[in-house]
């Protein structure tokens, strides 16, 4: 998303307003554009990057990106740090360059050193994940610092995280708080949800679910599918709330839209078990599928019992031991003990699986 400092949305307006004039031009994009084009060629910088932004994300006109990193590069010459940052998501990314994260954290480097919030908290995170850079929590604290004393909210929520964990710092609570709440007065919801956490769990804290559940809300509302599930869990097991499943579905549900596994694989139980809803094996598979597909090791589980117990026809007999094997590989224990089951040995033995099938498919609906 293209964002806007005060002076690029007073550019931006009176493009609009520009576009609002009968010109006699066949359409209002071509007039922003020629406009737009004048000015950045004129030298102007905002509107280097603003151009540069439209041809990165084809707005108001076709996609370039060889266009993009031209006039993100002519921003660069007149030291704008936003063009650096841009130019290090193109280097990241591989978009329009090839691939190369250690050119992408240089850039990320100029932006910092000119003073770009953006610039040190992308190089902290190269520090801290080790990309272009040496893996250093050391250095990335540093840059997250740097970042959250400008305000920059998503280097408060990575800063709180790293004083939570104790990475690269002695843990500490009180601070991990401190930026947590900043970052979560900025509309972070990664910060809400990890407050909620705390809350909930509890890390560092006295237990509170009337605290959990309010910051589980805000950033549910926000789209956050972490905190969606996470407020369906308080639903689901009655967490400081009276047990509603319904409302428990309504959570999951909309994490699961955004493909949380562990929301898929809970979708899949309570349409298993009937809980606030019609019991139905095959809506209860269709769920633990995609969640198994998504490598979510009960959801395997879940769904090789199905088969196994004869609830859902497999699509192929050996599936079943397709999904326990992947199960018990990805560290569940009850998949392990259900493989090493009399019954399971049993089973295996009268459908010859000594060659399971690759592909576990969706079953019939």
């Amino acid at each position: 998303m293209v964002k806007f400092t005060m002076a690029r949305k007073s550019l931006y307006i009176a493009l609009l307003l520009l576009c609002s004039i009968d010109t006699g031009y066949a359409t209002q994009d071509s007039f922003a554009l020629d406009n737009l084009t004048a000015l950045a060629s004129s030298g102007d910088g905002l509107a280097q990057i603003e151009l540069a932004d439209w041809y990165r994300i084809g707005f108001h006109v076709e996609e370039n990106i060889d266009k993009a990193l031209y006039w993100y590069r002519k921003a660069d010459e007149q030291h704008y740090a936003k063009a650096d940052v841009e130019l290090g998501h193109l280097y990241h990314d591989g978009i329009g360059v090839t691939k190369d994260d250690a050119q992408a954290a240089q850039w990320y480097q100029k932006a910092a050193e000119a003073g770009s919030p953006d610039g040190a908290h992308y190089l902290g995170i190269c520090y801290r994940y080790g990309i272009g850079l040496p893996q250093s929590d050391h250095d990335a604290l540093h840059c997250y610092t740097v970042a959250a004393n400008l305000a920059d909210g998503l280097a408060q929520y990575d800063l709180g995280d790293m004083y939570l964990y104790g990475h690269g710092v002695p843990q500490n609570t009180e601070t991990a708080l401190y930026w947590l709440r900043k970052s979560a007065a900025q509309g972070t919801d990664a910060a809400k949800t990890l407050l909620g956490f705390m809350y909930d769990e509890p890390v560092g804290v006295k237990q509170d679910y009337a605290e959990a559940q309010k910051w589980y809300l805000a950033a549910a509302n926000q789209g956050n599918p972490r905190a969606q599930r996470l407020l369906a869990y308080m639903y689901d097991f009655a967490r400081g709330v009276p047990r509603n499943y319904q409302q428990a579905m309504i959570w999951y549900r909309k994490a699961a839209a955004q493909n949380d596994p562990d929301a898929l694989n809970n979708m899949g139980y309570l349409y298993e078990k009937g809980h606030g809803v019609q019991q139905n094996y095959r809506e209860a598979a269709r769920w633990y599928t995609q969640a198994a597909e998504l490598e979510q090791r009960d959801a395997q589980t879940n769904l090789a019992d199905l088969y196994f117990k004869g609830y859902v026809p497999a699509p192929q007999p050996c599936d079943v031991m397709v999904l326990y094997q992947k199960a018990a590989k990805n560290g569940d224990p009850d998949a392990s003990k259900r493989l090493a089951s009399k019954a399971v040995q049993q089973y295996n033995v009268a459908h010859d699986c000594k060659s399971p099938p690759p592909e576990i498919k969706t079953p019939a609906t």
